[in-house]
């Protein structure tokens, strides 16, 4: 529910209180369409029809979109409070950053790396 609600704009603070920043790969690669299926129960399309009409009413912003997982993480390594999706667990080591699989059988993350 937290990763759903982050993504959809109903969560927007962190329970410290700082800001969430998301972001995400494409919206067209098969990680995203799973994740946004699997999560939001929303299809590509759809998923850009909510955020228009958010964007509209002036109800939030959608997530940030990049094109490479590279882009992701470097813009997660570099914003406090960001939280994205990415197609694949990177073979480099990121100091201070932290990858999850979402596991949708026990609808909980699991982590992969510290």
């Amino acid at each position: 529910k937290d990763l759903r609600d982050i993504f959809l704009g109903h969560r927007v603070l962190w329970r410290n209180g700082d800001r969430i920043f998301p972001a995400h790969i494409n919206k067209k690669t098969a990680q995203m369409v799973t994740f946004l299926s699997d999560v939001t129960s929303m299809t590509p399309r759809q998923y850009n029809k909510y955020w228009r009409r958010r964007l509209f009413s002036g109800k939030g912003h959608p997530p940030i979109e990049f094109d490479s997982d590279k882009k992701v993480i470097d813009y997660v390594f570099k914003t406090e409070g960001a939280i994205a999706l990415i197609s694949k667990k990177p073979n480099v080591e990121y100091k201070g950053l932290y990858f999850f699989k979402p596991i949708k059988d026990e609808e909980r993350l699991n982590l992969i790396q510290d």
